[in-house]
């Protein structure tokens, strides 16, 4: 399964790498290290200029990683609002 979300703000966006780990840290947090592997999440596309992040993880944990991300509140200190656009089997690009 694939999601993709969008961040909402005009701060500075995030890295790559800084996204990716406050996604997984946010993930620990909610949902501790047994949470982190079970999702197996990954990201496979992020466009900083349109604010859009696409994530791959289990179907069966879902809902888990979409709870994950909309508890996001931070990253890098920097305040961030996310909102889910789409979510699917496939996303094309």
């Amino acid at each position: 399964m694939a999601l993709c979300f969008n961040r909402i703000g005009d701060t500075k966006s995030p890295s790559f790498d800084d996204l990716a780990i406050a996604i997984d840290k946010a993930v620990k947090t909610f949902f501790w290290r047994f949470g982190l592997a079970k999702l197996s999440n990954k990201i496979i596309h992020y466009d900083i200029e349109k604010k859009t992040v696409i994530v791959r993880c289990q179907r069966e944990y879902l809902q888990d990683l979409r709870s994950a991300i909309l508890l996001l509140s931070e990253i890098n200190k920097e305040p961030v609002n996310m909102y889910i656009l789409k979510v699917s089997g496939t996303i094309n690009l």
